[in-house]
């Protein structure tokens, strides 16, 4: 039952998110595959470590394929990605952990950058984002308390990306009003509520779930540097 209303949620997030949005999170299930592989790889998990990287490998082929070869930035982007997808082929063949290592880093990069260019059109109003930072972390508490993993890290994916483009505005207006401190208040005991229930249910699974044990705790980011500063 529980699995069904996690799928049932991730296909509405599919259904609902912007094609910059869904490339974002492909690149962030891209990473979290490859940091699987190598964690399995470490422990000699063979199997674990071929399907996680094999995961990888079509998230990669998936952005190549979706090029459109008519503009110069497809163009650049095409040996990049075909080199990483060789990169993981070859350390998942011959266990070569510095070549998923390799490929993580540009990808990381590429991420980055989107990411960066998201933050630049973002098409959300200031009020919007707090809204969304506060229904994500209500998501988030909802999501651990159900032990779902997979939704669980791909939340904390989506909502660092909401940090990023509140940090990212310079000259706050709504994070100054009542209303928005309001909602500050509401998300802070989440927040601790998460980061308690996190390092208990991650450390616990860590030796069953290959997901969990890739996962650090400390990936986990609480709204930190946005309270932080002055409103």
């Amino acid at each position: 039952m529980v699995n069904n209303a996690a799928e049932a949620y991730k296909r509405q997030q599919i259904m609902t998110a912007t094609p910059e949005a869904l490339t974002l999170m492909l690149y962030d299930g891209c990473l979290r595959f490859m940091k699987e592989g190598l964690d399995a790889m470490e422990k000699k998990q063979w199997e674990q470590c071929n399907t996680s990287l094999q995961k990888a490998e079509n998230i990669i082929s998936e952005f190549r394929v979706t090029l459109d070869m008519q503009y110069d930035i497809a163009k650049q982007l095409m040996p990049l990605y075909e080199y990483c997808y060789n990169c993981l082929v070859e350390g998942n063949m011959r266990s070569k952990p510095e070549k998923v290592t390799e490929a993580m880093g540009i990808i990381k990069e590429l991420r980055g950058a989107w990411a960066q260019a998201m933050i630049k059109e973002c098409r959300f109003t200031e009020k919007e984002l707090w809204e969304k930072y506060l229904m994500l972390t209500k998501e988030l508490l909802k999501f651990i308390d159900q032990q779902e993993i997979d939704m669980f890290l791909e939340l904390v994916d989506q909502r660092q990306t909401v940090m990023e483009w509140l940090q990212a505005i310079k000259e706050p207006v709504y994070g100054r009003t009542p209303e928005a401190e309001a909602i500050r208040n509401e998300i802070k005991p989440m927040d601790m509520q998460i980061m308690y229930k996190a390092k208990t249910w991650l450390n616990k699974s860590r030796r069953t779930n290959m997901a969990v044990r890739s996962y650090d705790i400390a990936g986990y980011a609480p709204a930190g540097n946005v309270f932080n500063r002055e409103y």
